[in-house]
């Protein structure tokens, strides 16, 4: 599984709330806080097939690109399979 990891994350804002969106497979999730987010896409990668998913629209690839910088949360978000989570803050 290695081959899938990093997963890459967009995070972006978009008025009051977060919203985080895989790159490699399209899983995302929202939320109030930067936290829950995070917290919210660990559910979903845990409580779905993320790997059968296709890649995420090319928008958000395109966000990807220019992203502001990488984010690195104070606990590591990983992979059900162990594997890293690259985060990407959109200014």
């Amino acid at each position: 599984m290695s081959a899938l990891a990093p997963l890459r994350v967009v995070l972006l804002r978009e008025a009051d709330m977060w919203l985080a969106q895989g790159l490699e497979h399209d899983v995302g999730a929202q939320g109030e806080h930067l936290k829950d987010v995070l917290a919210r896409l660990a559910l979903a990668l845990e409580a779905q097939d993320w790997r059968a998913l296709g890649p995420a629209p090319a928008y958000f690839h395109v966000l990807w690109a220019c992203r502001a910088g990488d984010y690195q949360p104070l606990e590591p978000l990983t992979l059900p399979s162990g594997d890293g989570i690259a985060l990407g803050i959109v200014a």
